[in-house]
């Protein structure tokens, strides 16, 4: 008999762990988000994780870069077994598609066209920046990670992408601060999402994420969840090309040195197991508050 496996969250990882899973018994997905509850994703019911002990299961798969705090949510919060727990490495889980790939290329290429004609800098960051040098494609990570270095570069990259003909058909989101933050102001443009429309049951959007980098002291700084994610400007002090397919993709010029920063010197090498609280270059809000004092007088 076929086990019973509920798949924990409903993000990227999580549709691609229904894909891979495929032949499997998936009864459920549980998720944080207590709007989802109640749902389905494709004819499979979503709970708030607040159900979970209603649920007869015998395995809880999990993968993505947040699978740290998943895991001590389960065990912390919920008292679930290590043997109930089917941990999926991040390399073993196939984000893409051959169209997804295609439609990734080719968003980055226009992207460049508009940074081109505005002459301004989008660097590719984090993973993506990784995966460039690991010779593999741009899209088997979740989202393209760039960066644009101020608010008036953003708002202008923004207003072309709603000119260029290439864009219509892609969903573009333009994400504010809601709130004074330590680096911006309410109104401030956070990011700047760029994705294809597809059925999620099927396959990935190619997505790109355009952050917007706070520029203070010797860092530049972007928003990561409830901290933040510093990039030495040296590493920045001016840029360099990298080859990729048909297209030249723009990286920090010191890329390497920052991916030591970010990952550590064995960076090369994928990690089977990554989490959000890895990264060596992140600062809690109230550390990026002692620094910005220190830096501002």
């Amino acid at each position: 008999m076929s086990e019973n496996i509920v798949i924990f969250g409903l993000g990227v990882s999580g549709r691609a762990l229904y894909r891979m899973l495929g032949n499997k018994n998936i009864i459920a997905f549980i998720e944080n988000n207590k709007s989802l509850d109640g749902t389905y994703f494709k004819g499979t019911p979503i709970f708030h994780i607040s159900k979970l002990k209603e649920l007869n299961f015998d395995k809880i798969a999990l993968s993505g870069v947040w699978i740290n705090s998943m895991l001590k949510q389960l065990k912390d919060e919920y008292n679930i077994p290590e043997e109930k727990i089917l941990q999926i490495a991040d390399n073993e889980v196939e984000f893409s598609s051959l169209l997804r790939s295609e439609m990734t290329d080719t968003i980055m290429e226009n992207i460049y066209k508009i940074t081109l004609k505005l002459n301004q800098n989008c660097y590719v960051i984090g993973s993506s920046l990784a995966t460039l040098f690991r010779k593999k494609d741009l899209a088997c990570v979740a989202d393209v990670d760039t960066f644009l270095t101020s608010q008036n570069d953003a708002q202008d990259f923004y207003e072309e992408l709603l000119r260029e003909e290439f864009f219509k058909d892609l969903k573009i989101d333009k994400i504010l601060y809601d709130k004074d933050e330590v680096f911006v102001k309410k109104d401030d443009i956070k990011k700047i999402v760029i994705q294809s429309i597809c059925d999620r049951t099927v396959d990935e959007p190619a997505i790109v994420d355009v952050s917007i980098a706070d520029d203070c002291g010797e860092n530049y700084f972007v928003r990561h969840g409830e901290n933040y994610i510093y990039i030495p400007k040296n590493f920045c002090d001016g840029y360099r090309y990298i080859d990729y397919k048909n297209i030249k993709v723009q990286i920090p010029k010191y890329a390497e040195d920052y991916l030591d920063l970010l990952y550590g010197k064995g960076w090369i090498i994928p990690p089977k197991k990554w989490d959000q609280s890895d990264y060596g270059n992140l600062m809690t809000e109230q550390e990026a508050l002692i620094y910005k004092v220190k830096n501002n007088g």
